[in-house]
């Protein structure tokens, strides 16, 4: 079994992405939609 440490940016990250995001196929690109309220945080 495979085990890496996570660092809590890169946790935060997964999360952003699994929550409110996505990653784009075809252009290899993420995509992280939200709130204008939360615009200053992501």
């Amino acid at each position: 079994m495979l085990r890496m440490k996570i660092s809590k940016e890169l946790a935060e990250l997964i999360g952003v992405i699994l929550g409110d995001g996505h990653v784009h196929k075809i252009s290899d690109t993420i995509v992280v939609t939200g709130s204008l309220d939360d615009y200053e945080y992501y």
